[in-house]
């Protein structure tokens, strides 16, 4: 987490793990998915986001490691969970460019 502002974050307690294209990543629980993204350092700025469920240009894919269906939320809403795989990105939005 370089230079990214603490006071963006919700309260968290312990750091859960998500995967992102394969790659395993330490984020804070209770934050959203686009929180996440900050944390672990992903460029936003190619992304047009609302960051309040306006514009849906967040839509993301997920399961979780017990149950392997695909969900679809939004990321500046959906919480993070210990577990989660991220199967689809939103687009604007790369672990690399």
């Amino acid at each position: 987490m370089e230079n990214i502002n603490p006071d963006l974050f919700e309260p968290y307690d312990r750091l859960v793990s998500i995967k992102i294209e394969d790659e395993e990543f330490q984020v804070p629980e209770n934050n959203s998915i686009l929180r996440a993204f900050q944390y672990v350092g992903l460029n936003l700025t190619h992304a047009k986001l609302c960051w309040n469920q306006e514009c849906e240009n967040c839509l993301f894919a997920y399961t979780d490691d017990k149950n392997k269906e695909i969900k679809r939320a939004l990321a500046c809403q959906q919480k993070t969970f210990d577990g989660m795989v991220i199967t689809q990105m939103p687009e604007g939005i790369r672990l690399r460019w």
